[in-house]
């Protein structure tokens, strides 16, 4: 069973039920619940602001507001027999916050909080003394002993597997943990609750998928033990309905190939005889999936050609001729709105009284004519004056009554004033940018002094009528020349729109329309489209037929050549042999290949090696205002030479743009592959600290610094490897990266897991 729990409601909505029915009834109430603020339909919800803030991982005030409606279902959930309960969240952040605020709750009894407390006890005793006062582990203890746990990558691994034991053993009944529970791990539960049904993907917040609800929800619910699982899902006021409803009654996300090239692929095809990388990328699961649509648009090409063919038209030069008039006219006529909205020229004119035409800049909406009650000013302090978008000014405009009880600008839709009746129109003062008008008139109306009357809302609505009457809809506008527009570069543009008016104007279509060629204007306004829609279909025909990926192989191929990879026939060089053996999951070969030969690992210590090489493998972002101490500041410098060096090899050969963005296929801005906010940490934890005395060196959690040490330890095999290969025969730098190793393999970082 699935329900919904919008925010300010006092009650859940069941939407799909135990037959998997969707329950569409009362789906649009629990919506309506949150588009209201409450009301009947939330059973007198009081339009709290419950659910904010949780898309920021929690950070900021109103921790204690946030929790309280989880903290409500987990305890409707204990009190119904509804445990063990798992909440997903989707910040290790809101995680903790979510269990801490249980605090005063006791799931276990003292049987259990005692076999809890033995459990745990007994797997600390792998871990040495000290490592076992840590702050993680004794903050985990008492939450256990009351049956609540927290679960998500930030933990160690053995407070994890601990966490994972507990919960398969009935001992925790309330599992806190982000979405690293759902993904292989056979751990059921009666019922799951989200704290959120949205989620931040590195780019932005998005909706979680369809396949993505399916793989936690499906944790509910226990085979043999329970009859049905129980989901109920939180949603605010930004959850947008209709992809909710997709979210919750879609099936599983499509199966796509990740495959892309990298460097050690590429190297390793060429170092086969008779192998075309070429011919392998045609032969991929990526290629195929490209190709399988192919029959349908062939088939849509062959349809459009039809269509096209069978359309006859007369006089087609004279409708080519004004088309293309009218379609540079709207380009021009565009540069010149832009012109004439710049700040310089348009906010002396945006005074109180001052009749402007609309035009919302977010959707192109039409609020026709309004009266400025305003002078124009910037939005905010320290605003670029430059930027339309950071002026507004408040304008009275006519709108349709809103629905709601929300007025958003966004949300409104106007009304001409012709059509003005006060059942289901009315005068409103909203702020609007810059970019939103379309353009000063010359006339200015006089204000009442008290504008949201009554009597002035109907005085100024009485003002817009009389200036539809004289004008229609084509009040003059403040010319360019009183707004003091001048330049090369706008005066021709007003001769091209002038010209182009002057040729428009002698069109035939344009000077005198018959019913007949109107009719077959149109016909031939319909085979234009047609053929646009043809040409689409042929250029998407024509990208699947070429080999994917096929450019940026020929872009890598040349950086591969001009750092001495490959020669010119594309046969391996001594360099590319080492690159060969280097395989790592962030595609750093080309960057530890260069390291390697440039000499610069030679004079380091170990310890400074191992630190060097953890900011090829940590994944923890480098804070604002991040330091390092000035030891550290050489080796880095030298590090960021390489990467910048690869760079601008990589945009010389078509690979990268300047600005790190998309050139040819790879993405990923060769700045972000070096992370040093855990560099100090490796640097003492190889120097032999104990792991409580560098967790104060860093805010990254503490399972982060263990994964990222053990993903260290992998590619000090792989260096020690390259170094002992016959293109480098480093025997020296292969011990000192093996020495390495020791160095950082001991204590908790490598303690054994418990499932062994």
């Amino acid at each position: 069973q699935h329900f919904l729990y919008p925010q300010g409601a006092e009650g859940i909505f069941l939407v799909i039920d135990e037959a998997s029915q969707f329950r569409e009834d009362n789906f649009r109430k629990a919506v309506a619940v949150i588009g209201g603020g409450g009301g009947e339909d939330g059973k007198g919800g009081n339009g709290e602001d419950s659910g904010r803030g949780r898309k920021t991982g929690g950070r900021g005030g109103g921790a204690g507001k946030q929790t309280q409606p989880i903290m409500n279902i987990v305890k409707l959930a204990m009190d119904k027999g509804m445990y063990p309960v798992i909440v997903f969240s989707f910040a290790k952040k809101e995680v903790e916050r979510n269990a801490s605020a249980l605090a005063t709750l006791d799931f276990n009894s003292d049987e259990e909080a005692q076999l809890v407390e033995e459990v745990f006890t007994n797997a600390m005793e792998s871990l040495k003394e000290e490592d076992r006062s840590l702050p993680a582990i004794e903050h985990l203890l008492p939450l256990l002993k009351r049956g609540v746990g927290v679960h998500h990558s930030g933990l160690l691994p053995i407070l994890k597997e601990v966490v994972e034991l507990l919960f398969q053993a009935g001992l925790v009944k309330c599992l806190f943990s982000t979405e690293t529970f759902s993904m292989g791990l056979n751990m059921p539960a009666r019922t799951v609750i989200f704290t959120a049904v949205t989620k931040w993907d590195g780019e932005g917040n998005r909706l979680l998928t369809g396949g993505e609800y399916i793989q936690m929800s499906g944790r509910a619910g226990r085979r043999g033990l329970d009859k049905f699982g129980i989901v109920i899902a939180m949603i605010d006021g930004e959850t947008d309905p209709d992809p909710l409803r997709a979210m919750m009654v879609g099936g599983a996300d499509t199966l796509n190939s990740s495959f892309h090239l990298t460097y050690n692929m590429v190297l390793n095809l060429l170092r086969v005889e008779d192998v075309d990388p070429e011919f392998m990328m045609s032969r991929s699961f990526f290629q195929f999936q490209r190709e399988r649509g192919r029959p349908v648009l062939e088939a849509q090409v062959g349809e459009l050609q039809q269509q096209i063919a069978q359309i006859r038209v007369e006089h087609e030069e004279v409708y080519e001729e004004y088309t293309t008039c009218t379609e540079q006219l709207a380009q021009l006529a565009a540069e010149d709105r832009k012109i004439r909205c710049t700040p310089k020229y348009m906010t002396p004119f945006l005074v109180r009284g001052r009749l402007v035409h609309i035009v919302r800049a977010a959707d192109g909406v039409d609020f026709n004519f309004g009266i400025c009650t305003s002078d124009a000013g910037l939005t905010a302090k320290g605003a670029s004056p430059e930027d339309p978008t950071s002026w507004t000014v408040d304008i009275a405009v006519i709108c349709m009554k809103p629905s709601g009880k929300t007025a958003a600008t966004d949300l409104l839709h106007p009304c001409h004033v012709s059509k003005y009746n006060t059942e289901v129109a009315e005068l409103m003062i909203l702020p609007f940018s810059l970019a939103d008008i379309d353009y000063a008139t010359r006339f200015r109306i006089d204000l009442p002094r008290v504008l949201l009357s009554e009597e002035s809302k109907a005085t100024l609505v009485k003002a817009l009528n009389s200036m539809y009457k004289k004008n229609g809809d084509n009040v003059p506008a403040i010319g360019a020349s009183e707004m003091n527009i001048e330049g090369d570069g706008y005066t021709k543009l007003t001769k091209k729109i002038a010209r182009l008016r002057a040729v428009l104007a002698e069109n035939e279509l344009s000077k005198s329309p018959s019913p007949d060629m109107l009719a077959d204007y149109e016909r031939y306004a319909q085979r234009v489209e047609l053929q646009k829609q043809l040409e689409a279909k042929e250029e998407m025909l024509a990208n699947l037929r070429r080999t994917v990926l096929k450019e940026e192989l020929r872009a890598m191929m040349r950086v591969l050549r001009r750092l001495d990879y490959i020669d010119k026939e594309g046969m391996i060089l001594r360099k590319g042999r080492v690159a060969c053996e280097i395989t790592t999951d962030d595609e750093n070969e080309l960057l530890l290949t260069e390291l390697l030969f440039k000499g610069i690992l030679n004079d380091m210590s170990t310890e400074m090696i191992v630190a060097l090489m953890s900011c090829l493998v940590s994944v923890t972002r480098t804070p604002d205002n991040f330091t390092l101490p000035e030891e550290f500041q050489g080796p880095l410098n030298q590090l960021k030479e390489v990467v910048t060096r690869i760079a601008s090899v990589s945009v010389e050969s078509g690979l990268l743009k300047n600005s790190g963005e998309e050139g040819t296929g790879k993405g990923a801005d060769m700045a972000d592959r070096v992370m040093p906010a855990l560099m100090e940490v490796t640097y003492r934890w190889a120097k032999g600290a104990r792991f409580i005395d560098v967790i104060p060196l860093t805010s990254a959690y503490e399972g982060d610094i263990v994964r990222m040490m053990r993903r260290l330890e992998e590619l000090l095999r792989q260096m020690a490897g390259a170094a002992r290969s016959p293109a480098i025969g480093s025997i020296e730098l292969h011990d000192r990266f093996l020495a390495g190793i020791q160095l950082i393999k001991r204590d908790i970082v490598f303690a054994s897991s418990l499932y062994l």
